[in-house]
């Protein structure tokens, strides 16, 4: 399974959707033979309103979930509008990592 994910980071912090008390950001199933980039651009807009474009791979890393191996593909982010702020998680990694992760957020464990 690959999993692509948006990375938006304003002053220091990344955005993060919290869902069932657990971070998320945003991220969609991808393949890599497809446009992934496209894919994500448009699962970032449905999933916190925000038009972006796709600056390029943040990081690759691969983890085991549920016994399954899972590839990350982390992708900073542009944002193409104002947006309101206030309407979203803002954390820094470090305070990321001090919460419970979600199955997009994995990743982090290795930054």
């Amino acid at each position: 399974m690959i999993v692509l994910c948006g990375l938006l980071e304003q002053d220091g912090k990344i955005l993060f959707l919290e869902k069932n008390s657990m971070l998320e950001v945003p991220h969609t199933l991808g393949s890599i033979q497809t446009d992934p980039m496209s894919q994500l651009a448009e699962a970032f807009k449905k999933q916190t309103d925000i038009r972006v474009n796709v600056e390029g791979v943040f990081l690759q890393t691969k983890h085991i979930i549920s016994g399954e191996e899972t590839q990350f593909i982390v992708f900073k982010m542009v944002s193409l509008e104002e947006y309101q702020h206030q309407k979203y998680l803002w954390l820094n990694f470090n305070e990321a990592k001090q919460r419970k992760l979600g199955r997009s957020t994995q990743w982090l464990k290795d930054v």
